[in-house]
């Protein structure tokens, strides 16, 4: 909702800039702009586009390999390119425009896209022939990206059931003021076997009392899927915090549990150290239990202090 409101304002924008500034710099940029960020508007009522804001934030991850293999490409060819076809002799103009490896690499990344402008093209049979090789190399490399973008939308497509169902829960937790404490003790609550994680049941009780509804089986099957990023079986509180709490309250609850896993490990700690301290106490068990076998005979009663291992007295 806040990104919905941001665009709101820088909608509106334009007409105050160009109200204070004139007609010209940031005020034509965002006179131009003004007509996408309106259509952007509407995007709050389609479904879709959530599906698709999703996919690609799930494909974020998984694209830096082809846009590195990418750049990789566009240097090697670049510089083959310049090589053949570049002339250090004279200025980069239409009659050499691959004068320099910038230029050329210009060149193979508009081939190996499969754009071609046109605006560039080899002279000699080698460069062509390198060019020919490059047109076949962007064909195989599209297919790594857009296999990527692809498969994260369809996996979006066929979960949109249980994202509209994890949508409709955040705007009901906003709608009711639900923080990050109060989703604490709400976990806290439906996972009665205290493992820090929640499954079927579990999770559709939780669901069900943060407004998501009566839910099937199946449904709940497929959210724990959805949420488990682990893909341990189960969901945990960071997991189901991070898919239904509004960005803010999340940070919250992450902090919040990162303090109690540091006061966790801090009292850990404590207890070690005073077991480790316990341990290294003399042991006196032994010689009180001879002490108290020596009490009940009067002839031995005598010696049994005797036996004591000594004991510094500390100075007053």
């Amino acid at each position: 909702d806040n990104f919905f409101n941001i665009v709101d304002t820088v909608s509106i924008a334009p007409f105050y800039v160009q109200l204070i500034m004139g007609s010209g710099g940031l005020s034509r940029l965002l006179t131009l702009l003004r007509p996408t960020l309106r259509l952007m508007k509407v995007s709050r009522n389609f479904s879709g586009f959530e599906l698709l804001l999703r996919s690609i934030v799930v494909a974020i991850p998984q694209l830096p390999v082809p846009l590195f293999l990418l750049m990789m490409i566009c240097i090697l060819f670049g510089s083959i390119m310049w090589h053949l076809e570049g002339d250090d002799s004279i200025p980069v103009s239409d009659d050499n425009p691959f004068g320099t490896i910038p230029r050329s690499m210009w060149f193979a990344i508009v081939t190996v896209s499969t754009v071609g402008y046109g605006d560039q093209s080899p002279s000699t049979d080698a460069g062509k022939i390198v060019a020919a090789i490059m047109i076949v190399v962007g064909v195989l490399y599209l297919a790594m990206p857009l296999g990527i973008v692809g498969n994260a939308f369809s996996a979006a497509w066929d979960a949109r059931h249980e994202i509209a169902v994890l949508s409709d829960v955040r705007k009901r937790m906003k709608l009711l003021g639900i923080d990050a404490v109060t989703f604490d003790h709400a976990f806290a609550a439906v996972d009665t076997d205290q493992s820090g994680t929640i499954e079927g049941e579990e999770m559709g009780l939780l669901l069900q009392s943060l407004g998501a509804g009566s839910l099937s089986n199946s449904q709940i099957r497929n959210l724990v899927q959805l949420v488990d990023e682990d893909d341990d079986g189960g969901v945990s509180r960071s997991e189901l915090a991070k898919a239904v709490l509004h960005p803010r309250e999340y940070i919250i609850s992450e902090r919040m549990r990162r303090e109690r896993q540091a006061r966790e490990i801090e009292i850990r700690r404590s207890l070690t150290a005073a077991r480790r301290d316990a341990e290294q106490l003399p042991d006196y068990s032994g010689a009180l239990r001879r002490n108290s076998r020596m009490s009940t005979d009067p002839s031995r009663r005598g010696s049994a202090q005797s036996n004591l291992p000594p004991i510094d007295e500390k100075p007053e």
